[in-house]
């Protein structure tokens, strides 16, 4: 039989396990799916189709200015280029 202490440490220990286990379970979104879209992919060809443009320029434009760009910088990119300034 296991003393008063033992016990409510196993307690609380199974409490942790249990809310780790709740935690690992919850999905974590991407900054994409926060946005409506499935994934980076999805977002790039809705880009496209909003400015356009081929898809696989987007990507180009994407590629070279990284993830973190997407929705700064990768936007202005888009419509300088449409603009011309490209």
């Amino acid at each position: 039989m296991l003393d008063s202490t033992t016990q409510a440490l196993e307690i609380d220990c199974m409490a942790l396990i249990a809310q780790a286990i709740t935690i690992c379970k919850e999905k974590i979104m991407t900054v994409y799916e926060e946005n409506g879209f499935t994934s980076r992919k999805e977002y790039l060809k809705s880009l496209a189709e909003d400015y356009d443009m081929e898809y696989n320029t987007v990507v180009l434009l994407a590629t070279t200015l990284g993830e973190t760009e997407d929705f700064d910088g990768l936007l202005t990119a888009l419509e300088d280029y449409c603009e011309g300034w490209y």
